[in-house]
């Protein structure tokens, strides 16, 4: 083999290794956008993953696997998985009597039945400051394709202040 053919194999193996690599880097930077946030054939979901369609996947653990404290940031009307549950669009947050509501239709489309959903919502100024945690739990377990709407209420409500950011965790 001549010296060209073997530059030019080590130049193509070379390119190869690096495009491989860039791959892996954005993969796991977390920055790879959603494709959809309804999971298809052999999308198997991650526990305390949060997919929104069009924006990057947030892990509610660290890369220890702690779960971390500010969670993943969400937007309201906006459809999102978080681990096992798709979260319908048009979900919403209203004031109420004492403090902030919000209304969500949490749907298992999965082959198979999972545990109950339990989740906190936060509602943060942008400076980072929490305005009011909301309380999302269903009752019951969901059976393969069950759709309940549930009523996330104030953990502790001090009225209705305002907020500008919604994350989850």
């Amino acid at each position: 083999m001549s010296a060209r053919k073997i530059a030019g194999t080590l130049a193509v193996l070379a390119f190869g290794g690096a495009a491989f690599c860039a791959g892996i880097g954005v993969e796991r930077s977390g920055h790879n956008p959603v494709p959809a946030a309804v999971p298809v054939a052999g999308d198997k979901p991650k526990h305390g993953l949060v997919q929104t369609v069009g924006k990057p996947s947030c892990s509610q653990y660290d890369r220890f696997g702690y779960h971390k404290d500010d969670g993943c940031q969400i937007y309201p009307g906006e459809g999102f998985r978080v681990g096992f549950y798709t979260v319908k669009d048009g979900w919403s947050i209203k004031p109420g009597k004492e403090g902030p509501v919000a209304t969500l239709t949490v749907w298992n489309n999965n082959p198979g039945a999972i545990a109950r959903f339990w989740e906190t919502l936060h509602l943060r100024r942008y400076d980072g400051s929490l305005v009011e945690l909301l309380w999302c739990e269903s009752e019951k377990s969901f059976a393969a394709g069950q759709y309940v709407t549930l009523t996330c209420e104030a953990h502790n409500p001090e009225g209705n202040g305002t907020y500008d950011e919604v994350w989850i965790s």
